[in-house]
């Protein structure tokens, strides 16, 4: 039976809505066809041409397809093509059921229709990326030379290792993609080296026939020097490494000598036989460098010269020297840099048009009562930056007191703060500020007003504590925002209320230093004090941050610096020095402990640096340049570009 159903070949090109659907009509308008593989798309020269400078040039300069009737392109995805073709019609293209918006994506870069590029690019980074698809997009952004997506993408990738190596596509990356991601040392390795080994082993396990040999370069990703003994003999049970001579060998070398019984003098390990001289190779670099094809000949030697005798395990000078190479290799560094919030005075904020049309006067206050405008600021390494105009507290009628800014990942979060007191002018919302989207988005309100609170992240969990809410009252209360599942829970209240209040996380507990300290355990929902940290005078703490190992203390008035180790049996409270200016806020990264402060009219950065135990200043100016919003929000943020 004869099929009269057949499909119609759509026409893409532009032409007024006269209300009017005459397939005919269309088909006579159409002057070129564009042929990928065995489909056809009719197409208007002119509508291509203005859409596309590739297609432009095609056919309104000297090229042999300006006078042609069909042109045909290669190496294009014709889904993808005819996707795009729809959108010059469309023009607000619907790309949620598009299954393949990188193919699309690749295919508007390649013939420049650049507004569907952008409109892909919006699509893919508020709707489509995630932690399945990152590697996959700075790929296609690396290719097309889309640098600000390919930046986005890459950042996303390495800060987010935890739950990128379980994807696909980290499993499906290419061996040299595979080398440089795990390499790299700003890669956000949240538990251990460990993570990376694991990793480098699934990715080995998705193909062994093909991948095995690449154990060796996996292993020099690792930095063993900051694993633990027992990790490294865990190492040893992975098939990847049992199969592998040279990685076994290269491991239990690197155990031994991190547990000091290796005998590097042992001249009868060393001795190598006769017929082994000729595999041996000329020079002693690391067998990771070595091309492919010597691999086989690597290997035999490797398993020849690995315990010669009964009577001692030691190693071969080549194996010894790799293994020294890879526990030398520098710890990983987040590249993260400190912030503060701050204001600038009106006069130095460049105002837009939005900003200066707004109505700031009203019954109870003039203009004048807002003279400043709240900023995230970051030490750029010479002086503080101003990055982010906080506008959406600056939202309110005058310049608002006691808000609190804290930040997880690449976002921050303000919240809180009230605009006149006395009058009920408060700000109840919590906004999210996303850095590499640069955009606002509102999270939630909160359960109540409040100023002067402390606040904190803890894994998923943002807790509100304490704090001054209506009428002055100050509050005992705390509640917690899970920022995942967007659901609020009242936690235990604090024993008695307070408000500007240093706090920190250490190692899954909150710890908060008034009178007397508490620590919080989420685990049993309860606060317990901690009797036994008691500083000299009872000073009153100004800023508390926290490391892997230590919790550091600022005192308020007099800047001193201390530090302990909780859960010890005898705290032993030990004062490191003191800053020269008075301040709230402080944060540590990579073993500096930034503080930010004021004195005498002067905005003061210092730094304390652990590992050398001394203070430095970086930076004073007057006041009127910047004014620090003490204990308004300081903390560490990620910035890889």
């Amino acid at each position: 039976m004869e099929n009269n159903c057949k499909r119609k070949t759509p026409v893409y090109i532009t032409m007024e809505d006269d209300g009017t659907d005459d397939s005919e009509d269309l088909k006579s308008v159409h002057d070129v066809t564009l042929l990928i593989g065995d489909q056809r798309f009719p197409c208007s020269k002119k509508t291509l041409a203005e859409n596309s400078d590739y297609f432009k040039a095609m056919f309104y300069s000297d090229f042999v397809e300006k006078n042609k009737d069909s042109v045909e392109l290669q190496d294009v995805d014709p889904s993808a093509m005819d996707i795009v073709l729809k959108a010059l019609i469309i023009k607000s293209p619907d790309f949620t059921k598009c299954s393949k918006i990188l193919n699309v994506l690749e295919t508007s870069c390649m013939f420049q229709f650049n507004s569907i590029r952008d409109q892909c690019i919006e699509f893919i980074v508020n709707h489509w990326m995630d932690c399945n698809t990152f590697l996959s997009v700075k790929s296609v952004a690396n290719k097309m030379g889309l640098l600000d997506l390919q930046n986005m993408a890459e950042s996303l990738a390495l800060w987010n290792f935890k739950e990128v190596k379980k994807t696909d596509t980290f499993l499906d990356l290419s061996t040299d993609e595979l080398i440089s991601y795990l390499d790299d040392d700003r890669l956000n390795v949240t538990d251990s080296e460990f993570e990376v080994f694991e990793a480098g082993c699934n990715w080995i396990d998705k193909n062994p026939d093909e991948r095995l040999f690449f154990s060796l370069n996996i292993l020099k990703t690792i930095r063993f020097k900051y694993m633990s003994t027992f990790d490294i003999k865990s190492m040893l049970h992975y098939s990847s490494v049992r199969d592998t001579p040279q990685s076994e060998l290269i491991i239990e070398c690197i155990y031994d000598i991190r547990n000091d019984v290796l005998n590097e003098s042992c001249v009868v390990c060393n001795a190598v036989e006769d017929d082994d001289r000729g595999d041996r190779p000329e020079s002693p670099h690391s067998p990771i460098s070595f091309s492919p094809s010597s691999s086989f000949k690597f290997i035999r030697s490797f398993k020849r010269k690995r315990r010669t005798t009964s009577q001692c395990s030691c190693f071969d000078t080549c194996t010894v020297m790799t293994a020294q190479k890879l526990l030398d290799r520098n710890k990983r560094m987040l590249p993260m840099v400190p912030c503060f919030v701050g204001v600038l005075p009106m006069k130095n904020k460049d105002l837009d048009d939005d900003w200066t049309q707004r109505n700031l006067v009203n019954e109870r206050i003039s203009v004048n009562d807002k003279n400043k405008c709240p900023y995230i600021f970051q030490w750029n390494g010479s002086e503080p930056d101003p990055i982010i105009h906080l506008s959406k507290i600056d939202d309110g009628p005058t310049g608002a007191i006691g808000f609190k800014v804290v930040v997880k990942d690449f976002n921050f979060y303000i919240m809180g703060g009230e605009y006149m007191m006395g009058y009920g002018t408060w700000n109840t919302s919590i906004w999210k500020y996303d850095t590499l989207r640069g955009t606002w988005e509102f999270e939630t309100s909160l359960t109540a007003p409040r100023r002067h609170h402390s606040a904190c992240i803890l894994n998923d969990d943002l807790y509100i504590i304490g704090g001054i809410g209506k009428h002055r009252v100050m509050l005992n209360n705390v509640v917690r925002y899970n920022l995942m599942s967007k659901d609020w829970e009242t936690c235990t209240s604090l024993p008695t209320a307070l408000y500007n209040t240093a706090c920190c996380v250490y190692k899954n507990e909150i710890f908060l230093f008034g009178l007397p300290v508490m620590c919080f355990r989420p685990d049993t929902n309860i606060w317990e004090e901690v009797n036994d940290i008691e500083l000299p005078g009872n000073a009153a703490i100004a800023s508390a941050i926290a490391d892997d190992n230590l919790i550091y203390l600022i005192t308020m008035d007099t800047s001193d610096l201390y530090c302990f180790e909780p859960y010890q049996k005898h705290i032993v409270i030990e004062h490191l020095g003191k800053f020269k200016a008075c301040g709230k806020d402080a944060c540590i990264i990579n073993n500096l402990i930034y503080a930010f402060g004021e004195e005498d009219d002067h905005q003061i950065v210092e730094v304390y640096d652990i590992d050398n135990r001394e203070f430095r200043m970086l930076w004073k100016s007057k006041s009127e340049f910047i004014v620090i919003n003490q204990g308004y929000g300081c903390f560490a943020l990620p910035k890889y570009h």
